[in-house]
C-alpha cells in the first residue's frame, strides 16, 4: 500500500483515500474534543457557582433572620431565636441542594456533544 506505480511515480489511489479519511477524522475527533472541553468547562463553572451559593446564602440567611426577622416574630429575649435562625439557614442550605439537583436532571444528557448530535 506505500509502493509507487512503476511509470507515474505516484502514489497509489487507495493511500491517498486512507490518508483523506484519516485527516476527516482527526477534524472530526478535535471537534468533539472542543465540544467536550468546553461543556467541562461549564460544569465547572456552574459547580462553583452552587457551592458559593451553598457557603454564603445560609450565613447571610442566619444573619439576616438573626437581625430582622427573629427579634420581629419572637421577641429580643426568646430562647428559642438561636434555633429559629439556625432551622431558617438549613432550610436554606436545603433549596440550594434542590436547585443543584434540578438543574442536573435538567441538563443535556449528550455529555456536551448535544449540538454536535443535532447537526449530524
Amino acid at each position: 500500500m506505500l509502493t509507487k506505480e512503476k511509470n507515474t511515480g505516484l502514489w497509489d489511489f487507495e493511500l491517498l483515500e486512507v490518508f483523506k479519511i484519516h485527516l476527516e477524522q482527526q477534524d472530526l475527533s478535535s471537534g468533539i474534543y472542543q465540544e467536550i472541553m468546553s461543556a467541562n468547562a461549564s460544569v465547572l463553572k456552574k459547580l462553583g457557582l452552587y457551592s458559593l451559593a451553598l457557603f454564603t446564602l445560609p450565613l447571610l440567611m442566619y444573619v439576616i433572620c438573626d437581625s430582622f426577622i427573629a427579634a420581629a416574630l419572637l421577641g429580643h429575649n426568646s430562647k428559642y431565636h438561636i434555633v429559629f435562625c439556625g432551622g431558617a439557614a438549613a432550610m436554606t442550605v436545603n433549596i440550594v441542594l434542590g436547585m443543584y439537583v434540578w438543574m442536573a436532571i435538567n441538563e443535556d444528557q449528550g455529555y456536551g456533544r448535544g449540538e454536535l448530535k443535532k447537526a449530524q
